[in-house]
């Protein structure tokens, strides 16, 4: 047997059979996961109404899977297919639409998360550690809830453009980030807050030029794909309820606390408490970057509806995994 070399560690016995049998099981929870955020919750909006653009406002801006559900609702073999098959677990062809997309962005997450991981130091000690503990992030946040049990049709791919957008800001390819911009503005205007985080780390590494282009071109679309779809929807500006007293009301009332501190899959506090752990200056700073986003959830979402900071699921789960092998590392 040849020798090791200098300073490496063997690879203990039966770690390739372990990686290999977690991913397989990550790929089973993800089909899980997607299958239960639709069976297990309820929609908020009636899917046949957004199919036909007649679903209030806001949810109807976000148009980017009204393509798919028409299609679903036009084919008589899908139809076929889930009166076989799914008739007992999802209420129509549409929410058999919505499940089968939620599971694909998922499966596309485990990939994603993995990608983000890797664009930060120290070099992970297992491949599977961060998009364990997004699937996990995702559960807790789309899944197991008490409280505001609504799924919304755009809710996973959100999550999966806006993890591709900080996966093309990690490796500092605008051009992925502008085509993430084109399709996720459409989907959920929370993708424009990608354009903050390009600007802050391109800035910070002195890369000044393509901090301001990138980030002028990402404005430009995001503003041009709102005024598109305003004009296409015939709609002025909606009508907002602000939701403060809600909000005072989880804070203050016991029996909100525990789907309030549900943020994050419940990782909000230890992560906090963990912050000194993270020693990547890129990634303190993409959540420095965050505060834009989070100060607008804060503002405008109702806090119980923890579904609003469902696009950090991903780096919620690298950050979380990067401090516990810290942690493991120390002891």
């Amino acid at each position: 047997m040849s020798a090791s070399k200098k300073g490496s560690v063997p690879a203990p016995a039966g770690e390739g059979r372990l990686t290999f049998l977690v991913w397989l099981l990550l790929v089973m929870a993800a089909l899980c996961i997607g299958r239960a955020a639709v069976s297990q919750n309820t929609n908020y909006i009636d899917l046949g109404d957004y199919a036909h653009y007649q679903a209030k406002q806001p949810f109807q801006s976000r148009l980017l899977m009204v393509p798919v559900l028409r299609a679903a609702e036009g084919s008589h073999g899908f139809a076929q297919v889930y009166d076989t098959l799914f008739r007992k677990t999802v209420d129509s062809p549409a929410d058999l639409a919505v499940m089968l997309t939620d599971s694909l962005c998922l499966l596309l997450l485990l990939w994603a998360t993995a990608a983000l991981r890797r664009g930060f130091t120290p070099e992970a000690r297992t491949s599977w550690l961060a998009p364990l503990v997004m699937l996990l992030v995702m559960a807790l946040t789309y899944v197991v809830r008490y409280e505001q049990r609504f799924t919304m049709p755009y809710d996973f791919l959100s999550v999966l453009l806006y993890t591709v957008g900080l996966v093309a800001i990690v490796r500092r390819q605008g051009w992925l980030l502008l085509l993430v911009l084109l399709a996720g503005i459409p989907n959920r205007e929370t993708a424009v807050f990608l354009v903050p985080v390009w600007m802050w780390l391109e800035w910070r590494d002195g890369r000044k030029a393509s901090a301001a282009v990138y980030g002028l071109l990402g404005l430009v679309i995001a503003i041009g794909w709102r005024l598109w779809i305003a004009h296409f929807l015939h709609t002025g500006q909606a009508q907002y309820e602000w939701p403060f007293r809600n909000n005072l009301t989880s804070m203050f009332v016991p029996v909100h606390w525990p789907q309030l501190l549900s943020v994050f899959g419940y990782l909000a506090l230890p992560m906090w408490m963990l912050r000194r752990e993270v020693r990547d200056e890129r990634l303190r700073a993409m959540w420095v970057a965050t505060v834009p986003f989070l100060a607008a959830a804060l503002i405008v979402g109702v806090w119980r509806e923890t579904r609003i900071f469902g696009e950090l699921s991903a780096l919620v789960a690298v950050t979380f995994a990067i401090q516990l092998e810290q942690k493991l590392r120390a002891a």
